[in-house]
Parts: structure tokens; sequence; C-alpha cells
């Protein structure tokens, strides 16, 4: 395992969740961005990389992860919801 992936993975359980591939994925999709993607855009990548991803899914471990302070959803637009990775 490379050190970023060792950092999420360390990060992830640090917050007491448990490491699901889609978890994973959509942090460290957010950790390499330097935008404020929307959920639309993350899917779009994941998808790309990691064929198992629905929108569903991609909300719920978003809501997983602002719950425990490592996503922030941010308003840069009316009524359009951006996200970025927070990282103690």
């Amino acid at each position: 395992m490379d050190y970023l992936a060792e950092t999420i993975t360390k990060v992830l359980k640090s917050k007491g969740l448990r490491v699901t591939p889609q978890r994973f994925a959509i942090y460290a999709n957010l950790l390499s961005r330097s935008d404020h993607p929307t959920v639309e855009q993350m899917l779009e990548d994941l998808n790309q990389d990691f064929p198992i991803s629905s929108q569903a899914t991609v909300y719920s471990s978003l809501q997983v992860l602002k719950d425990v302070g490592l996503v922030q959803e941010v308003l840069l637009e009316e009524g359009v919801s951006r996200y970025h990775a927070q990282m103690d």
C-alpha cells in the first residue's frame, strides 16, 4: 500500500469509520482535486476508475464523511452543493 492509501486508511479508521471501497475512493478523489466538485462530477470521475458507484452511494458516503468532519460541503452558487476534503 502506498503512503497516500495508508494515510487515507488511517484517517478513516481514526474517525471510527469502516474503510469501504466507496468511502476510500470518494475521500481520495476529493484529496486529489484542486476544485470543489459536485456529486455528479465526482460520480463521473469515480466511475471511470471504479465503476461501482451510484449517485446514492456517493451522497451517503459524503454524508458519513461530513458527519465526522473529513468533508465539507460548500455552496458556491445557489442550489448547487460542492465538496472538499478536510485533512486533520
